[in-house]
């Protein structure tokens, strides 16, 4: 595992590589999250295949370059792929990274031969009403990072008292849990969740990058989601309107799975599903 910033379409951005085999996996992580947070996903899935990571603009070590939109994150994808990768590549993101990664199979689909979602609404339309009313939580802990001046002592006990979907974050996270929540945005540009605002959650619909994005991606897409009982953001509801949206799709549940599928720990769940799908295709 080699992970180093590196200079990509003009920007600075965190990567992480592993293996040396075909065909080669872009990882893209969830919104709020660098490529730190899957290492562990990373490197089982290089067993056989090359895998790159990416911190998109903003996240993780990844240069700060505000303000932030889409198609800015678009972009860092697509010049990975591009840049530091060779046909064919499997694209692959978790959460918000999902768009991110169908976006640039749509704008590379001679390189990009297949993507896979990680337990995201794929919806727009549905998932924007889904994400509004966590806007107050992540402006506090925008707030909060901001505050901090990137003093992670402070920014822990300041964490504690932030309230989030579940309640307040000391109550309901470990100490563990919010140290790990601290050395994350400790790094990561707070400005980065401006996008966030109820001001400008339209540009989520209008971007270019996802605007009639399913009719764009011509490529096969396995949709790997978790279990709603225990945590996944993707209801039936949400994966009948995924199917859908791309038809030709298959979708996969992974049952007593939550939101991060388990990606730090057992990644071989995960990935075992990837691999199988990827050797259909063969």
């Amino acid at each position: 595992m080699h992970v180093r910033t590196e200079l990509v379409g003009g920007v600075e951005l965190e990567v992480a590589e592993a293996g040396t085999g075909s065909p080669t996996a872009v990882v893209v992580p969830g919104f709020g999250a660098g490529i730190g947070s899957y290492l562990s996903f990373i490197e089982r899935l290089g067993a056989d295949w090359t895998v790159v990571g990416v911190s998109v603009r903003g996240f993780g070590r990844s240069e700060w370059a505000a303000p932030y939109a889409v198609d800015d994150w678009v972009d860092d994808v697509t010049s990975v792929v591009r840049d530091l990768t060779a046909s064919p590549v499997i694209a692959i993101g978790h959460s918000f990274g999902a768009y991110l990664a169908l976006a640039a199979a749509a704008r590379e689909p001679n390189r990009i031969v297949a993507a896979v979602s990680l337990d995201q609404v794929l919806d727009l339309e549905v998932f924007i009403p889904l994400a509004r009313p966590l806007n107050e939580f992540w402006q506090a802990v925008r707030r909060t990072a901001t505050a901090a001046h990137g003093d992670e002592r402070s920014l822990v006990a300041a964490l504690g008292d932030v309230v989030g979907p579940q309640g307040r974050l000391g109550e309901v996270l470990s100490p563990e849990e919010l140290e790990t929540m601290a050395a994350r945005w400790v790094v990561q540009d707070p400005r980065v969740l401006e996008f966030l605002t109820d001001e400008r959650s339209a540009e989520w619909l209008t971007s270019s990058s996802l605007s009639d994005l399913p009719s764009r991606v011509g490529c096969p897409v396995l949709r790997l989601d978790g279990d709603p009982s225990a945590g996944s953001i993707v209801s039936d509801e949400s994966a009948a309107a995924a199917e859908r949206l791309y038809p030709a799709s298959r979708h996969v549940r992974l049952d007593g799975l939550g939101h991060q599928l388990d990606l730090d720990e057992r990644p071989e769940i995960v990935v075992d599903h990837i691999r199988s799908f990827v050797d259909e295709l063969a």
